[in-house]
């Protein structure tokens, strides 16, 4: 599972996103990408099934760039705890996905891989993506 090596802090406070993304906006790396339609979060056990999903679907000429980690840490109590005594333990690492952000990268791809990416590879995302390409 990915979480960061180190942190500035242990928790952090909750951060809520209504923006759009400005700043990767198209593809750098790959040729053609998942963009992101929605605010989300998303954490690192959805980050690591979406990829290995991309993995074993595509062959080994496929090459792929993520573009996020997951680097704020959410915070839980224990059920049935009472009130008080503190900001509870970190459950799970997140990161906030904007409108707008480009995903995933791919390089190195074939017809089938797409259709794949269409049907099952976003299934394990939990916001809507679309598919961009880069104009040649």
């Amino acid at each position: 599972m990915l979480f960061p090596k180190k942190t500035r802090f242990r928790k952090y406070h909750q951060k809520c996103y209504k923006t759009k993304e400005t700043k990767n906006l198209f593809l750098s790396k790959g040729k053609f990408g998942l963009k992101a339609v929605q605010n989300k979060e998303l954490n690192a056990k959805q980050l690591e099934a979406t990829r290995k999903n991309f993995l074993k679907k595509g062959n080994k000429g496929v090459k792929i760039w993520l573009n996020f980690f997951p680097h704020f840490p959410k915070t839980k109590k224990p059920l049935e705890s009472r009130m008080g005594k503190g900001k509870g333990n970190v459950d799970y690492w997140y990161f906030f996905v904007k409108t707008g952000k480009v995903l995933f990268e791919f390089d190195g791809f074939n017809q089938h891989f797409i259709q794949m990416v269409k049907k099952n590879g976003v299934k394990k995302l939990p916001f809507k993506t679309k598919l961009i390409f880069k104009n040649f």
